[in-house]
């Protein structure tokens, strides 16, 4: 993951400084996130992303909302100045689409999932709280 603490890391490795400034990295938000059971595709986007963004993007990782009483947590949300927010549900494993509805297997069961919905309530939630960054 490319974010500042890693490329710190890597200057004091030895790694040419040319070589880094050549890198985007943005701020991640943890630096080092922890991610639930495993979250191997959760921390590849994570990776692929920090990897890509412009140095002035942020990155969070498991971003928690909250309005009024309902809850909401995006898996990835990335902010770059200038363009906006986008929120991202991950979804790993088994997923497909079967007859217009989104399914993932779980436990050797398919189940419905609506990743959709997610993505739209953290969304506002988060369009309500972040109005102020340009």
């Amino acid at each position: 993951m490319w974010c500042r603490r890693q490329a710190r890391r890597d200057v004091n490795a030895g790694l040419s400084r040319r070589r880094l400034l050549q890198v985007h990295v943005p701020r991640c938000f943890p630096a080092e996130p922890v991610f639930r059971d495993g979250g191997h595709a959760e921390r590849a986007v994570w990776t692929a992303l920090g990897g890509s963004l412009p140095d002035d993007a942020v990155l969070f990782s498991g971003q928690r909302f909250q309005e009024r009483r309902q809850e909401y947590e995006a898996d990835l949300l990335v902010g770059v100045p200038g363009a906006g927010w986008a929120v991202i549900e991950v979804k790993g494993g088994n997923v497909r689409r079967e007859a217009g509805d989104w399914q993932q297997l779980q436990q050797g069961v398919w189940k419905r999932i609506d990743p959709w919905g997610r993505r739209r309530t953290a969304g506002t939630s988060c369009s309500a709280t972040s109005s102020g960054w340009d």
